[in-house]
């Protein structure tokens, strides 16, 4: 998906009023950067939590990654939504 040169506030995708195309703003970049970071600190911290709580179940080291998972259903749903 192609990618705007410009913020438009605090939308992660916009559409070009002129031609109507839709277009990935720069802060969606920024927020798949800080996910992506966030989830390699995740994951390189499981091995870490099991040998000093042995009893943690592997759902509860994704917790952090709620946030990115409500993101990309709430884009699902917003997209979903004007296709109705």
């Amino acid at each position: 998906m192609p990618v705007s040169d410009y913020y438009d506030g605090v939308k992660f995708v916009t559409s070009n009023p002129l031609d109507g195309a839709t277009k990935l703003t720069p802060l969606f970049l920024v927020l798949l950067i800080i996910e992506a970071t966030d989830l390699m600190f995740a994951l390189d911290n499981v091995p870490a939590l099991f040998s000093i709580v042995p009893s943690v179940t592997p759902g509860s080291c994704c917790r952090r990654l709620s946030p990115l998972l409500s993101a990309l259903v709430y884009c699902g749903y917003a997209r979903l939504v004007p296709s109705l």
